[in-house]
């Protein structure tokens, strides 16, 4: 009997040091909800024209070595040696995901589900994507 109670104890006292070892068990917390959307700030609307002005200015001396438009295919590529874009395609800070250009000539910030970036090849201008 003296024996039973010792392998009862034995067996009750690994239960117990295998749950302290797993920590207490988390809380059910429901995720995070998205942010609100909001629509931009005026500092985050100047530092995105300033960010496109960059680019439409590099294009440009792209275009110059180059002597003719650059598709938005070679944006991220080099032309005589040199490359077009030197960071790369930045991210748009308005929108989710990768940056990403389209190649669309219409002027003016644009509203719509859109990649960060509109380019038109013809002018070489950048148009930022704002959120809705």
């Amino acid at each position: 009997m003296e024996k039973l109670l010792w392998i009862a104890a034995v067996i009750g006292s690994l239960a117990v040091s295998s749950m302290s070892l797993r920590g207490p068990v988390p809380p059910d917390t429901p995720p995070t909800p998205p942010a609100l959307p909001r629509p931009p700030t005026a500092d985050e609307m100047s530092d995105l024209r300033s960010l496109a002005a960059r680019m439409t200015a590099e294009v440009a001396a792209a275009r110059a070595r180059h002597g003719a438009p650059i598709p938005a295919d070679r944006l991220e590529g080099e032309v005589a040696g040199l490359p077009v874009l030197p960071d790369g395609l930045p991210d748009n800070p308005l929108v989710p995901g990768v940056g990403g250009v389209l190649t669309d000539c219409r002027s003016g910030p644009t509203q719509e589900a859109a990649p960060d970036w509109r380019y038109c090849p013809e002018t070489g201008l950048f148009t930022p994507t704002v959120p809705l």
